[in-house]
């Protein structure tokens, strides 16, 4: 009798399908929670060669954003990486309306509003926004009393880190630059969007059916 070698021909053993169901059952707990605890890692590089890495992550506690930010050089002409001096955020006034930033490295909040929408900055390092302050990593979070904070509310809202660079002179650099010693850029880009949960449930729906059809495949080879 001919076999065809087309599929499947020994079926799975038993404890293999079994362990295969309890794996998609604990991932499909697991998925509310891993929707809860978004975050997102993304670069603002300016065209001088520098920039920062910044990453928000949602708060445990509703209405709060974990921030943290860290400069780079990526081979800039200017002495480098640079001091982070703030954190500018401009978005939709409905989502930063209310918001508010803490952390140890935060000297002053100044709030914008107007036109629709909402700019916070973030002054970092004591003795104002222009000037040096060695900070080149910093951690704060953002708050919102009203609760409608987080990574997916944010996501399309722009960021801009300023940086502060010790120079002797002005230099040709995209940027602001300041007479004296320092010299200020500000890399600025868009807050990445995320998946939303919705897609990842398509994804589990996606391999809970593969499954399926495998077990199908393996009753018919056992028939």
């Amino acid at each position: 009798m001919l076999c065809s070698s087309i599929g499947r021909s020994v079926p799975a053993p038993r404890f293999l399908r079994t362990i295969r169901w309890t794996a998609l059952a604990v991932f499909a707990l697991c998925l509310p929670g891993l929707a809860s605890a978004a975050s997102v890692t993304f670069d603002l590089l300016d065209p001088s060669g520098f920039g920062a890495t910044v990453t928000l992550e949602d708060g445990e506690v509703p209405g709060t954003l974990n921030i943290d930010v860290e400069s780079f050089d990526d081979g800039g002409a200017l002495p480098g990486p640079g001091d982070i001096l703030g954190v500018y955020l401009f978005g939709p006034a409905p989502v930063l309306d209310d918001i508010d930033a803490s952390g140890a490295d935060i000297d002053e909040i100044t709030t914008f509003a107007g036109n629709g929408y909402d700019d916070i900055l973030v002054d970092i390092g004591a003795g104002g926004l222009w000037t040096l302050n060695g900070i080149g990593s910093t951690s704060f979070v953002y708050t919102n009393t009203a609760g409608d904070l987080s990574v997916e509310a944010l996501a399309g809202s722009n960021l801009g880190v300023w940086m502060g660079f010790d120079t002797t002179q002005r230099v040709a650099t995209p940027g602001i630059p300041f007479a004296g010693n320092l010299t200020v850029i500000k890399p600025t880009g868009e807050i990445p969007v995320i998946p939303e949960p919705g897609t990842s449930a398509l994804m589990l729906l996606g391999l809970i059916g593969l499954a399926a059809t495998s077990r199908r495949l393996e009753t018919s080879i056992d028939a």
